[in-house]
Formats: structure tokens, sequence, C-alpha cells
């Protein structure tokens, strides 16, 4: 009898039986093979139900195949699209153990993950990366371009910035920033900072109430608007303005302090000069007591004051006592002159009374000894 490869041709060829209808156990003849592609290599022999023949082909059109050993192909195709490469698929792909690939990875449309993925190696992703659940990395993760999360973004250790981070809100337990930090708005329960923090824009401290505390320096090169009290311990500043009200339990400055309006102590409030240290009482006090006004001297020694001119006035500007350099102390009574000194002795304007006078020689004009 002649042998299957006398009776369709030398191909090596792989006998394929198909679960359809009920196709002959052997080949008899030639009459069971539809041969019309038997000078082509590499084709198998699939059963056609219809025809009730084994076919030629390069095609199984069976409903499903079960392969239970290792299957090899070695074309060496590169896939750039869905449609090219040695092995295309036109429907889904299930696979139950390990897929590995010994080169790239293109997804075309939406990939699902339902389970963890380890990339060892560089991932490209030149679209959107969407993911649902906990996306975790253990290396160096470099995004080159814009980063959008959704959700929250969880840094478990450094994040290295070489370009700018923009956040609509950022919530951290902690946050240490080396560099340069712009943000348009920040609210934080607590900020530590050990270096320097530039804002350059609005910035609100404390603002439902919170203490603000610092143990630095805080520089401000624009202004500093206090909404409500602003305590220091220790306040230094080149050049500042309170629009304001400021109260300070205690204000040392070493520099030039200039006044452009009233200065007002309240009643008992001393304004003291003098002592040698910080938080000394001073010699000379000047202040109301709710009564009368005081210039005090407390201490050893005289009380000098030094004018180009010299003169005591009534609130309602009326004159007690002048005096100028060089020439007359004058004391007056109802603003009118009454005594005066001269360069030979003093002056009397009306009537002089006297218990006694002492004199070596004395001129009088007109004696009026009054009435007693």
């Amino acid at each position: 009898m002649p042998s299957i490869n006398d009776r369709i041709g030398s191909q090596n060829v792989i006998r394929v039986l198909s679960n359809a209808s009920a196709p002959p156990t052997k080949l008899v003849n030639m009459n069971d093979v539809d041969t019309a592609r038997k000078g082509e290599d590499g084709l198998v022999l699939v059963w056609d139900a219809s025809t009730e023949k084994f076919v030629l082909s390069d095609k199984i059109d069976a409903s499903t195949i079960i392969q239970t050993g290792i299957s090899s192909i070695s074309n060496t195709t590169n896939s750039s699209t869905a449609t090219t490469g040695a092995l295309t698929v036109a429907g889904g792909v299930g696979i139950s153990k390990n897929l590995t690939l010994g080169a790239g990875f293109v997804a075309a449309g939406v990939a699902t993950f339902t389970s963890d993925i380890d990339a060892n190696a560089s991932v490209d992703i030149f679209r959107d990366l969407r993911i649902s659940n906990n996306l975790s990395v253990t290396g160096v993760t470099t995004f080159t371009g814009i980063t959008t999360t959704v959700g929250d973004l969880y840094v478990g250790g450094d994040l290295y910035l070489q370009d700018d981070l923009v956040l609509d809100n950022i919530t951290g337990s902690s946050l240490k920033i080396t560099g340069i930090s712009t943000v348009a708005q920040l609210t934080a329960t607590s900020v530590t900072a050990t270096g320097n923090v530039n804002i350059s824009g609005i910035t609100t401290l404390a603002g439902s109430g919170g203490i603000t505390t610092t143990g630095g320096d805080l520089y401000v090169g624009g202004d500093l608007y206090v909404g409500d009290d602003l305590t220091f311990d220790e306040f230094v500043a080149r050049l500042g303005t309170v629009n304001q009200q400021l109260t300070a339990a205690q204000l040392n400055v070493t520099g030039v302090t200039t006044f452009q309006n009233n200065v007002s102590l309240l009643d008992n409030d001393k304004l003291t000069f003098g002592g040698s240290a910080l938080g000394a009482t001073g010699s000379l006090h000047i202040y109301h007591d709710g009564s009368n006004g005081y210039i005090d001297d407390v201490a050893i020694g005289n009380l000098i004051l030094r004018a180009s001119g010299f003169t005591f006035y009534t609130p309602s500007n009326e004159s007690i006592i002048t005096g100028s350099p060089n020439a007359d102390v004058k004391l007056f009574y109802n603003n009118v002159n009454r005594v005066e000194t001269t360069d030979y002795g003093a002056k009397v304007t009306g009537i002089l009374s006297a218990t006694s006078i002492t004199a070596d020689n004395i001129t009088l004009d007109e004696i009026d000894g009054g009435t007693y």
C-alpha cells in the first residue's frame, strides 16, 4: 500500500483532526485529501466538515484549539501595529501563567492589570497612565512630562524635582524643602524650615487663630499685614511701618527711630532717660499722673536746660518767663512784664513791695508807702 507521503507529496505536514463531523480514522486514498495547495510548504491537514475531506491549509478555524506542549514560532517579523508581526491574534488572549517579553511591549488601547506589575527596567508611557489602586515604586522614577494625580500622591522617600512643581493642594505631616519653592497659597498646621522660605504672594499664617512660631529669623521683603496680635521675644527691623496698633512688652531699638505722628503715653506711663543697661529705670522721668505733669530728675546732679531762647507759656499762650542769651530774663504777671534783668541789675515795672531794703546808696524818684 502506498505511504501517506506517496499519496499527498513529500512536504512536512501535520495531520490535524477536527472534532467537527466524523472524519475517517485513516487516509485510504487521495480522494480523502484536497491537494489543491500541495505545492506549498508548511501547510497542515485540516478536516473540512462541509466537504468531508482533509484540506491542505494554513488556517485552522476550529472554535477551540488546545495545545498541551510547547509552541515555538521561529518567524522573527517585528510588530509595529496590532495586525503585524510573527503572531497576530484578532481576538483576546488569555494567559494563565507568566508572559515574558524579550523586546518592547506596546498597548495601543486600554490595558487593565488586576494584579501587581513588576518592571525591572525602564517603562516608557507616551499617553495617559491611569491607576485605580496603589502604585508602588521602589527605585528611581523620572517624569519628563506633565504628571497629574486626581487622588493622593504618597512619597515614602525623597522627592527630587529639577523643575517647577505645581500643586493645587498639598497635605503632609512633614515637608522638607532644601531649595527654592514657589507657592501661590500655602495652608499648613505646622511649617518647619531650616533654610530660607521666600514667599512672593500673600501668606496667611494661623488664619484660624493658631500660633505661628519661627525658631530662627523671619525676613519679610514686602508688607506684613497682621490682623491680630503679633508677639515677639525679639524683633529686629531695618525699616518698618506699623499702620495699626503695636503692643510690645519691651521694644529695644538700636538705631534711629523716627515718629511721624504723635507718641502717646497714658497716665503714670513714664518716659525715662538714663541707665547703662537694657531695662534700666533711668534717672530722668517725664510723665503725667492724671492731674499734674512732671519732669523729675531723681538722681544726684542738676537738671540742665540749654537753648538759644527760653520761654514759658500758659495754655492760653500768655508769657510767664522769657530769657535771651547775653540779655534779659523777664518775669510776667498776667502777660505783663513786671521784672527784668539788665546789664546793671534788675528793673521792676510797677510797685515794688519789700519788708526791708539793704543798700549802700539809694536814689528814689518817688516813694509811695501804700496803705497798710
